[in-house]
């Protein structure tokens, strides 16, 4: 779809999650240099989500919750 910031987006909350899928470096590589951003690209050697807060709504793993079982039965419901 041609929107690469908002893959490197995608990519880089995946990240933060799990910094150890070395797939998702490779993708946010390639969005990167998709976009044109060669300073970002430096600041890939790193390996650190948290460099690119500057420039991307990252989430905070410490404030995810798990969902509760009520509202995936909800949701269930709702969705069929």
């Amino acid at each position: 779809m041609n929107d690469h910031k908002a893959a490197a987006n995608c990519f880089l909350n995946a990240l933060m999650l799990n910094p150890n899928v070395s797939q998702a470096w490779t993708y946010l590589r390639q969005s990167f240099m998709k976009m044109s951003r060669f300073d970002l690209l430096e600041k890939l050697e790193a390996r650190d989500p948290m460099i690119f807060k500057d420039e991307f709504l990252l989430i905070d793993p410490k404030n995810l919750q798990a969902p509760s079982l009520d509202r995936l039965w909800t949701q269930d419901i709702l969705n069929n």
